[in-house]
C-alpha cells in the first residue's frame, strides 16, 4: 500500500473529517433552533409548548431559523382543543432567542422563542 501524503487533497479532506471541520453547519442565517429544542406556542390550536423535529423539505440536522417553517411535536396542550399531546403539526417560527444576521448586517435577537401554527 503507498503511504499518505500529507499534500494530495484526498489526504487534507480526510484530516479535516477526522477533526470535525467538515462538518459544521453553514453559519448563514445564524444558529436557529435544533432537534429536541422546546419552545412555546402562540395561536388558537391548543398547544402550549412544542419539541423541534426538523425544518419542512430540508434535512432534521439543518437548524430552523426565523421565517421558516418546521415540524414539531405537541409536548403540553390545553384540554379539548384541535390537537393533542404526542401529535406532529407544523408551524413557523416567529421570533427566536438565536441571533439572527440580517442582510443589511444588523443581528436580530428576540427575548423569547415562539412559534406560529399553520395547520
Amino acid at each position: 500500500p503507498r503511504a499518505w501524503r500529507l499534500g494530495t487533497p484526498f489526504a487534507a479532506n480526510r484530516m479535516l473529517t477526522q477533526l470535525g471541520v467538515r462538518h459544521k453547519r453553514p453559519q448563514g442565517k445564524g444558529a436557529g433552533l435544533q432537534m429536541k429544542s422546546r419552545l412555546a406556542c402562540y395561536d388558537n390550536s391548543g398547544a402550549i409548548n412544542l419539541e423541534v423535529i426538523g425544518p419542512v423539505k430540508l434535512p432534521a440536522k439543518h437548524p430552523v431559523v426565523m421565517g421558516r417553517a418546521f415540524t414539531g411535536i405537541v409536548k403540553k396542550c390545553r384540554f379539548g382543543r384541535k390537537v393533542v399531546r404526542k401529535e406532529i403539526v407544523k408551524g413557523l417560527l416567529i421570533t427566536s432567542r438565536a441571533p439572527t444576521k440580517r442582510k443589511d448586517g444588523s443581528d436580530g435577537r428576540s427575548s423569547e422563542t415562539a412559534k406560529a401554527h399553520r395547520g
